[in-house]
């Protein structure tokens, strides 16, 4: 690539919001979903006692989820994180732990 073709490619497209919810309530159906969604998230939704996936439809919807206990981060295992459809896959997944400075490591 050279600096003339460069100059030449489209700039990115900006998302909107729209958009942006679009991609959330994908990532929800994925995560939330009883076959082969996340361990974590469902064992999560269940202690919420309703459907995220119907309460939460936007970016500005996520709050009702709550914040994520620092516990979970450190307790579970970072495959609960990852959408069972995903699992098979797992060795092409580059995963990182850090504690930063609040000490046992967080996923």
């Amino acid at each position: 690539m050279t600096a003339q073709t460069l100059n030449h490619e489209k700039s990115p497209r900006r998302l909107t919001v729209e958009d942006c919810d679009g991609r959330l309530r994908e990532l929800l159906a994925l995560h939330f979903h009883s076959d082969h969604g996340s361990e974590y998230w469902l064992r999560r939704q269940a202690r919420l006692g309703w459907d995220v996936c119907d309460r939460v439809r936007t970016l500005d919807d996520l709050w009702l989820l709550g914040l994520t206990p620092p516990s979970d981060l450190r307790q579970a295992p970072l495959h609960a994180f990852l959408p069972r459809v995903f699992h098979r896959q797992w060795p092409r997944f580059v995963i990182g732990e850090t504690a930063g400075t609040s000490g046992a490591p967080l996923r």
